[in-house]
């Protein structure tokens, strides 16, 4: 009788964990379509940025995860790219005061 329940339990989660994913899905994808991004934010490139991005994450999470296991790559990846993306905003904040103060 517990196994019957067990089993129950298990495709209750699986349906409910795959409805989650479509929806998730459908939900990016209409969000695509209808919230178009701008070209360029604050005369940087969106798309030189969204690209970069997921280039950097790539080339950081691919060696690690086969070179450590699957903790040792979500570790080392989050703190190179936290690292990364500090670094950028404070050398985008020195340049912006760099260029106020030439104002």
């Amino acid at each position: 009788m517990d196994s019957i329940i067990s089993n129950i339990m298990i495709a209750v989660a699986m349906l409910t964990l795959l409805a989650t994913a479509v929806i998730t899905a459908l939900s990016v994808t209409h969000s695509l379509r209808v919230n178009k991004r701008p070209k360029v934010e604050n005369g940087v490139p969106t798309r030189t940025i969204a690209l970069s991005t997921i280039g950097l994450l790539l080339a950081i999470a691919l060696p690690t995860l086969f070179i450590g296991s699957l903790t040792d790559m979500c570790i080392i990846t989050a703190l190179v790219l936290l690292t990364v993306a500090s670094g950028l905003v404070t050398y985008g904040r020195i340049q912006t005061l760099k260029r106020v103060r030439n104002k």
